[in-house]
């Protein structure tokens, strides 16, 4: 009787050792799936990062000499502007350096002392 006993008793073993191998399988599947996925999370929040503050550090180093080129074509444009529109009180505008005749002006003053 105890041979029978073994005997089931090594077959209850066995059955339970593979069924034991085959969750191990889907666990192994699984938790490669998981990595899989894990390292793409951790790729796609690097992209995400880069996409956002790219951007914002490239503005950091461009816009000011963007600013100054652009200084540099206007002159000084935007206040000459608010110099021609006066006080707003009916005033004459305030001559601004830019103005072509106070140029011409100056430059025939500096022609006659030479």
């Amino acid at each position: 009787m105890e041979q029978i006993d073994k005997s089931s008793f090594e077959q209850q073993v066995g059955v339970s050792m593979e069924e034991s191998i085959e969750i191990s399988r889907e666990l192994l599947i699984l938790t490669r799936q998981i990595h899989k996925y894990m390292r793409f999370a951790k790729i796609s929040a690097i992209v995400q990062v880069v996409v956002i503050v790219a951007p914002i550090v490239i503005s950091i180093f461009y816009i000011p000499t963007l600013l100054k080129g652009l200084n540099e074509l206007t002159g000084s444009l935007p206040a000459q502007m608010l110099q021609q529109q006066g006080a707003g009180d009916g005033t004459e505008p305030a001559p601004t350096n830019y103005d072509l005749n106070s140029l011409i002006k100056q430059y025939q003053q500096s022609q006659q002392k030479r």
